[in-house]
């Protein structure tokens, strides 16, 4: 990584270059070594990986004892976490930031973003892939599908458009409780739209590798070319003119809740009879208000309670939900 990082602070002077450090140590040293060859070879910024390879079987004898019976990694536990952001933030005089993992859940990836900062980290990325298992071969004896494992089902990173959604997250938590962080997104951004989705909850930067890998290179200049057109219809001149404009909306179930309890009963579904072809679906669910009548889906409003459900599963679009006065 060193030698590739000096051949391209060589050849393309003009791109910022961001190198992301690992050590799989919890010991400061390591990190700190790394981040200062990184720098000196030209990275213009240092990015902390603090889920991978900094995890279970590479951590496991080093690990103080409270986390060491299941493995952890140090992206999960922001004791680990503050003490590498601080040496490392010390150490170099590039600004640095800190990949971080899903699996920190929630609440828990506050508390690692809240370590962030604490260290002087100047930005955070969100996220590194999810750790996750393919599902069992139900035709082969529940092996994995994998070839080369010969069934065995390894626990590992997967990505894919799913993953969007804790990027999404990530920001959005970000920007509401952190926001003197610059925020990088990334991880399941697998179209451009994605990427003004990731702006409007705050991010000032979007990593594509998930759009590479499933699209090719080519996705990079396809998203550049959308982002021309959104803004050109839409009528935003920069992209600090969106940037964040999602998060006003973001609000605790209970604040959502409090604004539309009184609005709830008011709320009911309703069927477009040209549109209805009368599959049935939304009679056959646990709805105690959808019922056929004369080959069209009809809504009891006195059982409706608008929570929805039919409008998510019809597949023609016939359904929608309605205030009524």
């Amino acid at each position: 990584m060193f030698d590739l990082l000096r051949e391209m602070t060589r050849e393309y002077d003009d791109v910022p270059l961001i190198a992301n450090i690992a050590a799989p140590s919890i010991d400061t040293e390591p990190w700190i070594k790394t981040a200062k060859i990184a720098e000196e070879r030209g990275a213009d910024l240092i990015e902390i990986n603090s889920a991978s390879p900094c995890s279970g079987a590479q951590l496991q004898e080093v690990l103080p004892a409270e986390y060491a019976g299941w493995g952890t990694m140090i992206g999960c536990e922001p004791g680990l976490l503050r003490p590498i952001v601080e040496a490392v933030v010390k150490a170099v005089k590039v600004p640095v930031g800190v990949k971080l993992t899903p699996e920190a859940g929630y609440p828990g990836i506050l508390r690692a973003i809240h370590a962030c900062n604490e260290g002087g980290a100047r930005f955070v990325d969100m996220f590194h892939t999810t750790v996750a298992i393919a599902p069992p071969d139900i035709d082969n004896g529940g092996k994995g599908p994998y070839l080369m494992t010969d069934g065995w089902n390894p626990i590992g990173m997967m990505l894919g458009e799913w993953n969007s959604y804790q990027c999404f997250k990530g920001a959005a938590l970000t920007s509401l409780h952190f926001p003197q962080l610059d925020i990088f997104s990334g991880g399941g951004i697998t179209r451009s739209d994605q990427i003004v989705q990731a702006v409007m909850f705050g991010a000032g930067a979007v990593e594509v590798m998930s759009g590479i890998m499933f699209h090719g290179n080519s996705f990079i200049k396809k998203s550049l070319a959308f982002l021309r057109e959104y803004m050109e219809k839409h009528g935003y001149e920069t992209i600090n003119d969106l940037r964040g404009i999602g998060v006003q909306y973001v609000k605790t179930p209970e604040e959502v809740f409090e604004k539309t309890r009184h609005l709830h009963r008011k709320m009911k579904a309703e069927t477009d009879p040209a549109k209805c072809n009368g599959c049935g679906i939304c009679t056959d669910t646990i709805c105690p208000a959808s019922y056929m009548q004369g080959g069209v889906s009809k809504v009891d409003l006195d059982k409706c309670n608008g929570c929805g459900i039919c409008v998510l599963i019809c597949p023609e679009e016939a359904r929608k939900l309605v205030f009524l006065e």
